[in-house]
């Protein structure tokens, strides 16, 4: 008993000695600004939101989300991280951790805020949003989204000196003043003291009022000056000018919080460790945080479409089964059919329009006892036009129109005449689907098939599977 004790007092003390060497650290660094500085606790909010419940699922925000998150408590010096991702970060959760901290931080403190997800812009209002992972779709009844006029309300109350938010979304834009102070020669000590003597709430947005990709050049550019930086203190005008140096998509800004008492010439700092060091890669790491990884190198294993931001393409192969009604059915048996797919599909905030090319080939024959015997082959060649939506990622369902000719060729056992005809056809169709990853699914239908002749329909359930990629 006594040895469990010792032990837990052990670490104890280790455990209060590193805090208070980080805290110590901390303050030797700010007396290099002013020896009489009063530097208070370093905050962190860092939200990410991939696994939308309405809204298209996005790939990169959560894993940028965390290796941001990587790099600045491996890098620089925190206090406190407060992570809010995909069903953490709901309109609530988000509310209540705003509320949490005007409670909780003091006059002399800093937070740091990081959000990355979708945006939203009312056109009849240019009011922006923030889309937490529990928002709607309905723009008039605007459900669970967080307009930039209060996330503006909820950073003016928390008392904190400084205040930095990054937001890595679409339509950020209207919820800053654009910097309008002299840039400063130089980003040296003097700058710096000066700067933090005063309150800053300060803003670094991914784009203006416009959509942004899901692959993110500015977090990628975020993410290289946070790891390359080896200055003890930088600021986000520092960071904008070499982010916005190497984005071309879009417009990043930077300025002060509209309204929230920002005063000209202030700015937020991030302090650098003295043994700052890279961000540590381990399996577990790349496994949970999927840190320190490029992305146009990331593994990609989260399920949900590939790209939600922009359109792609996607090519896939299927098998079905063709069971005749109706009048078809005193002709044919079933047939089976394999079919092969290639779409273009447009996004959109509501879902995604596929337009693409089918072709296949079904097989079937006669109903034992007819005479003469045949086989009839029936190749397809038509278009489709697919609707797809989300519900409870990583599934979706969709409706499908298929529509073209179909080339009929009908092989008599006999010594008949073999025959061929070019048919119309149209097939409707429904179906669920699963997302292995963003780049490949696989969904179960079932269509109705339809083929005109000489005033008859001839018609077969076609429940069938089908392999999609997506590139």
């Amino acid at each position: 008993m006594k040895k469990k004790t010792l032990i837990v007092v052990f670490i104890l003390l280790i455990t209060c000695t590193l805090l208070y060497s980080e805290e110590r650290g901390l303050q030797i660094l700010a007396n290099q600004l002013d020896e009489n500085l009063q530097i208070g606790k370093q905050y962190f909010l860092i939200i990410g939101i991939d696994r939308y419940e309405q809204w298209m699922p996005l790939q990169n925000p959560v894993s940028d989300a965390k290796e941001i998150k990587n790099i600045l408590t491996s890098r620089y010096y925190v206090d406190e991280v407060i992570e809010l991702y995909d069903e953490d970060a709901s309109k609530a959760n988000i509310l209540r951790t705003f509320r949490d901290l005007q409670e909780k931080l003091e006059i002399n403190d800093s937070l740091f805020i990081y959000y990355a997800g979708h945006g939203h812009l009312d056109y009849t209002t240019n009011s922006g949003y923030w889309i937490p992972v529990n928002a709607g779709i309905d723009d008039l009844e605007q459900s669970n989204w967080i307009s930039n006029g209060q996330i503006l309300g909820l950073i003016s109350n928390i008392k904190a000196s400084h205040i930095c938010l990054i937001s890595d979304s679409c339509f950020s834009g209207d919820i800053l003043s654009t910097f309008r102070g002299i840039t400063p020669n130089e980003f040296d000590i003097p700058y710096y003291r000066e700067a933090y003597k005063l309150t800053s709430r300060q803003i670094l947005t991914s784009g203006a009022s416009e959509s942004v990709p899901d692959v993110s050049e500015f977090s990628h550019q975020l993410k290289m000056a946070l790891e390359k930086n080896n200055d003890s203190f930088i600021d986000p005008l520092v960071l904008f000018n070499q982010i916005r140096l190497g984005v071309s998509e879009t417009l990043p800004l930077f300025g002060s919080l509209n309204g929230t008492g920002h005063q000209d010439g202030s700015s937020f700092i991030l302090f650098l460790k003295d043994n700052a060091q890279e961000p540590v890669i381990t399996e577990d790491t790349m496994e949970q945080d999927e840190v320190a990884v490029r992305p146009e190198n990331k593994p990609t294993e989260d399920k949900g479409p590939r790209r939600m931001e922009e359109n792609y393409f996607s090519s896939g192969a299927g098998f079905d089964f063709v069971i005749p009604v109706g009048d078809y059915n005193e002709l044919m048996t079933t047939g089976y059919r394999p079919v092969t797919f290639f779409n273009f599909n447009i996004v959109k905030d509501w879902g995604v329009i596929g337009i693409g090319f089918v072709t296949g080939v079904t097989i079937e024959s006669t109903e034992d006892g007819l005479s003469p015997a045949y086989s009839f082959y029936t190749i397809p060649i038509g278009a489709s036009v697919e609707y797809a939506t989300n519900f409870g990622i990583p599934f979706y369902g969709f409706v499908e129109l298929s529509g073209g000719v179909n080339i009929n060729i009908v092989n008599y056992d006999d010594d008949e005449e073999n025959t061929a005809s070019a048919l119309p056809f149209i097939e409707p169709s429904i179906g669920i689907g699963f997302y292995f990853t963003p780049r490949i699914n696989l969904s179960a239908y079932c269509g109705l098939r339809m083929m005109f002749i000489d005033g008859t329909t001839f018609s077969g359930l076609t429940p069938g599977i089908k392999f999609e990629a997506n590139f």
